[in-house]
């Protein structure tokens, strides 16, 4: 009989980290980042819903979309951590319960500026994607930033 507690399989694992500064205050970066109800340009124009607390849904939209499910353009999961204006953490996917993606946004004030701290966790992934993952993340934050102030200041990325 073997022991094959030691040896278990883990799952492809995807994992990105991005950071940029914004010459906004951290509260307008948090405002833009929770933002309800309007289609958010720096997200391809998905519609957030949630109350941001901890232990709360979100779901995500494509605008119009109803129903149940990715098929209709509706991704769900949890708020995981959201400490105004600091950091806010949550979960996304098909169904809340088995999520695709962890995001981490972490936002810090320094010099007149804040620093955008962007972590993307994607647990199943095929194997290879890490550059597909961080360059969608990329745009996502890049998009963020013109959003927020225009051009901003360059994007910095790292493994």
């Amino acid at each position: 009989m073997s022991d094959t507690s030691n040896h278990r399989r883990r799952s492809p694992f995807a994992s990105v980290s991005l950071t940029a500064v914004c010459r906004e205050e951290q509260a307008r970066v948090w405002d833009a980042l929770t933002a309800t109800e309007t289609p958010l340009s720096f997200l391809n124009g998905l519609i957030a819903a949630s109350d941001w607390e901890r232990g709360s849904g979100v779901s995500m939209r494509v605008p119009g979309a109803s129903g149940g499910g990715p098929a209709f353009g509706i991704l769900r999961g949890e708020v995981l951590s959201a400490e105004r204006p600091h950091r806010l953490s949550y979960t996304l996917g098909e169904h809340p319960a088995a999520p695709s993606v962890y995001v981490t946004w972490q936002l810090c004030r320094r010099d007149g500026s804040t620093i955008i701290r962007l972590f993307v966790d994607e647990p199943g992934s095929s194997p290879g994607c890490h550059d597909e993952l961080e360059l969608i993340w990329l745009r996502i934050l890049s998009s963020l930033i013109k959003h927020l102030d225009g051009p901003g200041l360059p994007v910095d990325h790292w493994d």
